[in-house]
């Protein structure tokens, strides 16, 4: 099926935007997963010694906790499998919005992103990615239902171990 370049043109930053957007929302129930344990969980700040900041860090501080604290062991099955089904999407995310538009095939509606990142003794490698409108949808979806799985993960921790971030107010709120 062929796509016109205005329907490409106007879809494709509508789901590349969708992507990001959930994406976000999953990183903040990440960073609040990673908030609630490192200021509660007795032994999380021996783990790590500063605050783990960037979500690298937060994902590998979030599995050492899971595995080695008792605290979390009744949490530990599901945060891991979490975890575990992050890795994709988390990489395809980052090839598309840190890659470029290689090409766009108007008979298809595919799209090919590119991307640079350091390989071995920091050489540059490159990887393309293709995938279509369909497969964009797709894993909007399934990083929106992992930051349904991060939230639901989150509250409960917060209120096993927090229960005062429930009733906590931002500055200047009444």
């Amino acid at each position: 099926m062929a796509v016109s370049i205005e329907t490409a043109a106007s879809i494709l930053p509508k789901l590349v935007g969708a992507m990001v957007l959930h994406y976000a929302k999953l990183e903040h129930w990440l960073d609040g997963m990673v908030k609630t344990i490192y200021d509660t969980v007795s032994g999380a700040q021996l783990i790590c010694k500063g605050y783990p900041f960037n979500a690298v860090a937060e994902r590998k501080f979030l599995r050492e906790c899971f595995e080695q604290l008792p605290q979390l062991q009744g949490f530990k099955e599901e945060a891991m499998k979490l975890l575990d089904d992050l890795e994709l999407p988390s990489e395809r995310r980052h090839d598309i919005v840190h890659g470029h538009l290689s090409e766009v095939n108007l008979e298809t509606g595919d799209l090919e992103f590119t991307r640079v990142f350091p390989g071995v003794d920091k050489k540059p490698l490159r990887r393309t990615i293709s995938v279509s409108a369909v497969d964009l949808l797709g894993l909007s979806r399934q990083i929106n239902d992992l930051r349904t799985k991060a939230e639901d993960l989150t509250q409960r921790l917060i209120a096993t171990f927090a229960p005062e971030y429930l009733s906590e107010k931002p500055p200047g709120s009444t």
